[in-house]
């Protein structure tokens, strides 16, 4: 991991919790690492940052410094970061009533990974990005016991009419790491994404029950555009998850029609719904995602982050965050701060959108 950050030249070194392991290693830029040598003992911030605090944007990176347990500030005599400092954090902001089923669903993965007895930020953060997945019945696991059972549900076997309509405008991705996916690129190479471009998505989310119903609808709506890159769950585990069916773009405006074709075609259909997604139409049978730039991923040997996992990357951090800064004090829940936290990262935690974030404000589209 660090040799990945030896490319940032703004990075000078890491940051270690002496006491909670749950806190996590953050790596510290030069400035960091400078105020961090500056305050080893209680002091006011040195005269050059107390002018820049000035501005929002340095007061929002001291307050996530404290926030994220890397400065204590002092209030009513006692040092306190992290969750201790929730007064910090505007009340609005550690709301989680829903506004819609998706963003409901959101919330109760956010209390649900509170109530994890999980000390590893990435376990914690794979158990969030997994809620919602349908239990496997032994009926199900009987009808779907390999991929070629699953080609043959979904109405793609060799041979097949949907798959011959299919296969004139897409090929099926040979198994790789994507191997409990299957990946659909188009035969004719779509426009190249930059390093530097976000990637579109929607997410078309039918209970398992209704996929066969609902593949050939998607395969038409697809063919009728320009083709795009699809995935969809390779095996029974995919397909009991809940962003089962995956489209994207790299133009927002071909999103929105596309996503206004699937909703007239797939209404009625009972929604699985995926939770920190954006609602499209269709009350939680599509939403919309975006995922980050590859040119913003930390760590590169292990890939780009899909949007829901940045999002559930972060909510773990600051809920292990919460969990080893709380104090007797402490007003907000652990569920609450996570969310206000992210809200300082970009992302409206009510719509589930990343259009606050600057990587974001450059995307096509937006």
């Amino acid at each position: 991991m660090i040799a990945d950050l030896e490319r940032d030249p703004d990075v000078c070194g890491m940051l270690r919790p002496r006491t909670h392991t749950t806190l996590g290693v953050k790596a510290a830029t030069r400035a960091v690492a400078s105020l961090f040598r500056a305050r080893r003992s209680p002091g006011p911030l040195p005269d050059r940052l107390r002018r820049l605090a000035s501005e929002s944007s340095h007061s929002e990176q001291i307050t996530r410094l404290v926030l994220d347990g890397v400065l204590e500030v002092e209030n009513d005599g006692q040092f306190v970061s992290g969750v201790g400092a929730d007064y910090l954090l505007s009340a609005s902001h550690s709301e989680l009533g829903a506004t819609d089923s998706l963003d409901a669903l959101s919330s109760d993965a956010i209390r649900y990974g509170e109530a994890l007895e999980v000390d590893s930020p990435s376990a914690l953060s794979w158990r969030i990005y997994s809620y919602n997945r349908i239990p496997i019945t032994p009926r199900w696991a009987h009808r779907l016991p390999t991929r070629d059972a699953v080609l043959e549900f979904l109405g793609l076997a060799p041979g097949s009419e949907l798959r011959r309509q299919l296969d004139r405008g897409w090929s099926l991705r040979p198994g790789d790491d994507t191997h409990d996916w299957l990946m659909w690129t188009p035969r004719q190479a779509p426009p190249r994404r930059g390093d530097d471009e976000p990637m579109h998505k929607i997410y078309v989310s039918p209970t398992p029950s209704q996929l066969r119903e609902a593949m050939p609808i998607v395969v038409r709506a697809l063919a009728e555009c320009e083709p795009t890159m699809f995935k969809i769950g390779g095996d029974i585990h995919g397909l009991f998850r809940p962003d089962k069916l995956v489209v994207y773009f790299t133009d927002r405006i071909q999103l929105e029609e596309i996503a206004l074709n699937l909703a007239h075609s797939l209404g009625g259909m009972a929604p699985h719904g995926v939770p920190f997604t954006a609602p499209l139409h269709g009350g939680g049978l599509l939403s919309r995602g975006l995922d980050p730039p590859r040119s913003t991923s930390v760590f590169r040997s292990r890939g780009s982050e899909s949007w829901r996992l940045w999002v559930t990357n972060r909510l773990a951090v600051y809920l292990l965050t919460a969990r080893a800064t709380r104090t007797a004090n402490t007003a907000m829940s652990d569920a609450q701060f996570a969310t206000a936290r992210l809200r300082l990262d970009g992302v409206d935690t009510q719509q589930w959108t990343p259009d606050a974030i600057e990587w974001a404000q450059s995307a096509s589209g937006n």
